[in-house]
């Protein structure tokens, strides 16, 4: 099912590594496993590297936004959300997040959820 998106505001196919705290050496090189795999569209094995890199404890910002695209383009709603939801704690202003989260709970058909993230989204300052 196709989501609306802000002409403008789609946000990247994926997010390169940022700021994210890394508390295990193996956790950044599973992450840029999972970006690697994720560029070159082997969505499953992505997401198989950036679950791994969570149980090392990787608590990223990144991990969960790129973890969330995957399981969005995978149509798992559910995980996608979740995905987000952490993403967006770590980053509540980050526009492309709250963007997803209200696509995402659309589909769902939860209106009330959706109009939040909206609400949260026309907000912000572009």
């Amino acid at each position: 099912m196709s989501r609306m998106h802000i002409a403008g505001d789609k946000g990247p196919a994926f997010v390169d590594p940022g700021k994210g705290s890394q508390s295990e050496e193996r956790a950044p090189s599973l992450f840029h496993e999972g970006l690697e795999a994720q560029k070159h569209g082997d969505l499953v094995l992505a997401i198989t590297k950036y679950k791994a890199a969570l149980q090392t404890g990787d608590q990223s910002f990144d991990l969960f936004f790129n973890l969330g695209l995957c399981l969005d383009k995978q149509d798992d709603v559910e995980g996608a959300i979740t995905a987000f939801q952490s993403a967006s704690e770590l980053y509540p202003l980050h526009r492309p997040t709250l963007l997803h989260l209200a696509s995402l709970h659309i589909e769902k058909g939860a209106k009330e959820e959706s109009l939040r993230y909206w609400a949260k989204y026309s907000q912000l300052q572009i």
